[in-house]
């Protein structure tokens, strides 16, 4: 791509190297497991993969979003839940550096560069998914910490990850400064992990329920070190990750292209390809996806942010439409099991999708 420079280039190659000779070969077991990829998480730590977000001062690599989205791309081509994966200690680490105080920036993100310690984003609730005003987990002040009572929905990396950032009502009566976030560590006493879903793609990674009975925590694990800021640090992060929701579909679209390319040339022999290619149209979905994902910055950042999901969904959508339809998804009148393509690509697009829609931001929890 031309607006690439040296750097971006250096990281796209980095994970197309870990997703090609890691990601890849693995997808498949992980998938029907559906289990977390510890091997593959190592893989990415030891590529250097978890710091590209983090500035240098923190021990990461000081990268921008677009470098973010870059990586994100190369791992959703190989497995769209490894993609979701790595996407989200992004998401749960943006509030610490959106809003989080000098000492929890030293404390957290330099273990979370090294992956060292994973981390997830708890917002989305039962009654509150796409409106995070309607939160309902209570944070109530008691002494000189808080106690947290009650459960968070669609938690992504929950039970995995060993950091949680946790968006709860502070103070019911105020309009404007309701909602605080903390940072809890697991295997904090009353803090647990409910149901855990059964996903029809992103499989890899958990989505689950997090618990919350009696938590009691710090006033030194309130992010920012003061109360009523939670809203302004949840926008502030969502405006930060949804560039690379756009990365997602856009890869799985550019992924379901070059597997039934692949099947097509198997079963027909060369002169079938350059049909399939015509039929599933849209090989270059990602370039522009990438292009309105780019980094938001300058006025209406929120405006500018909220659209990358939509604007990488559709071509995403339509690739993954029309590259079914080339190579005869599903086999066996539709009672064999799923092939790759399918199965790491297809379902996982329609979950992606629904995020664009509906979400505030992919596995947001």
């Amino acid at each position: 791509m031309p607006f690439l420079n040296e750097q971006n280039r250096m990281w796209q190659d980095k994970a197309r190297q870990v997703a090609e000779k890691v990601v890849r070969p693995l997808a498949r077991k992980y998938d029907l497991l559906q289990e977390y990829p510890w091997e593959i998480k190592e893989a990415l730590a030891e590529a250097g993969l978890f710091g590209v977000w983090i500035p240098k001062e923190y021990g990461g690599a000081g990268g921008s979003v677009l470098d973010l989205c870059i990586v994100i791309e190369q791992l959703s081509r190989a497995c769209g839940g490894v993609g979701v994966m790595y996407c989200v200690n992004a998401l749960g680490s943006f509030p610490i550096l959106v809003g989080a105080t000098e000492e929890q920036k030293q404390t957290w993100l330099p273990k979370i560069a090294t992956g060292e310690k994973l981390i997830a984003f708890c917002l989305s609730e039962k009654y509150a998914g796409s409106d995070a005003q309607s939160l309902r987990l209570e944070a109530r002040k008691d002494g000189d910490g808080y106690v947290i009572n009650g459960e968070k929905k669609w938690t992504t990396n929950g039970g995995a990850a060993d950091l949680y950032t946790v968006f709860a009502v502070t103070d019911p009566n105020s309009k404007s400064r309701r909602i605080s976030a903390f940072l809890i560590e697991k295997g904090t006493p009353g803090f647990g992990v409910g149901k855990v879903e059964d996903k029809m793609g992103i499989r890899c990674v958990p989505v689950v329920e997090t618990m919350f009975k009696d938590v009691r925590v710090q006033s030194s694990q309130l992010l920012g070190g003061q109360p009523g800021y939670g809203f302004h640090h949840a926008m502030g992060t969502l405006d930060l990750a949804r560039p690379g929701v756009a990365a997602q579909p856009a890869a799985a679209g550019l992924g379901t292209g070059r597997g039934a390319v692949r099947g097509t040339r198997r079963r027909a022999g060369r002169g079938a390809v350059s049909s399939a290619s015509r039929r599933a149209g849209r090989r270059p979905c990602r370039r522009p996806a990438r292009r309105k994902g780019r980094p938001p910055t300058g006025p209406r950042t929120d405006a500018r942010a909220g659209a990358c999901p939509g604007r990488g969904s559709g071509p995403g959508r339509r690739c993954c439409v029309g590259c079914r339809a080339v190579a005869g998804w599903p086999g066996g009148g539709g009672r064999a099991r799923p092939r790759r393509c399918q199965r790491s690509w297809v379902r996982a697009r329609r979950v992606r999708r629904l995020w664009a829609q509906h979400a505030p931001c992919p596995g947001t929890g």
